[in-house]
């Protein structure tokens, strides 16, 4: 299996977020406060990140899950990335 790139990572991110914990609903861009609107909590972050384990196949490490990770869809997708290079999957 190849890496994803870092765009299809991205997309991924933010149509599961779109799809999902939005239900349906769009309007949400890279740099958007996902902590700070609340689009995010603690169980939508553990059930992303269990779509992002099943479907690009990398665990984040527990200590990789600070807000800072997890304020936009560029710092969720820099994270993957971040796990994916370091071979945590």
């Amino acid at each position: 299996m190849t890496m994803p790139e870092r765009d299809e990572i991205f997309e991924l991110v933010r149509d599961y977020v779109q799809r999902v914990v939005l239900r349906g609903e769009s309007g949400i861009a890279h740099d958007s406060p996902l902590l700070e609107w609340g689009v995010l909590n603690s169980i939508t972050i553990v059930r992303l990140l269990a779509f992002v384990r099943d479907r690009v196949g990398v665990e984040i490490p527990a200590t990789e899950m600070t807000a800072d990770n997890f304020r936009t869809l560029d710092s969720i997708t820099s994270l993957v990335v971040t796990s994916l290079t370091r071979g945590t999957g």
